[in-house]
């Protein structure tokens, strides 16, 4: 703690992060991936199946609240979750939308289930007390987010798309 004034890598909303937010520059979803193959094409089918999430993350938290009978684990980071689910050794991996359609894109035996778990705004943080620094921050995010290369960027990226 305290090593950084600012952290800027798509840090989700959490009441329990003793940090400055600044307002949200991009929503994402958070949804489930499944294999092809399994048969799984809603959350409801989850319940008992071992499903592969970031500890401690927001979008654990979201996979926890839609598939409550669920077993969880957290089997690395993406490229290990999604080689387990590929392997087997897990029935899903919950993600963000973006994470997913970038898997999935690369990936023919992958699919997504259709049900959303939530939707998230994307943050830029700051430790307590940079005021100053995270006023900033908002002053550069909303004059981005006015302009054209925003929405080229969000387009470019399939941000918000289907």
């Amino acid at each position: 703690m305290g090593q950084v004034d600012i952290g800027v890598s798509a840090f989700a909303y959490k009441a329990d992060r003793d940090v400055l937010f600044s307002d949200p520059y991009i929503e994402t979803d958070q949804v489930m991936v499944v294999t092809k193959n399994s048969g799984i094409t809603q959350l409801s089918q989850l319940a008992g199946k071992k499903i592969g999430a970031g500890t401690g993350t927001s979008c654990e938290e979201a996979a926890m609240k839609a598939v409550p009978e669920g077993v969880f684990s957290n089997p690395g980071d993406y490229n290990s979750m999604f080689a387990a689910l590929q392997s087997g050794a897990i029935d899903a991996v919950a993600c963000n939308d973006q994470v997913a359609k970038g898997y999935i894109s690369a990936n023919d035996d992958l699919a997504q289930i259709e049900e959303i778990m939530a939707t998230e705004g994307t943050h830029v943080i700051a430790m307590k007390g940079h005021d100053d620094l995270m006023g900033a921050v908002n002053e550069a995010i909303g004059k981005y987010m006015g302009s054209s290369a925003y929405t080229t960027a969000l387009e470019k990226w399939e941000i918000g798309q289907e």
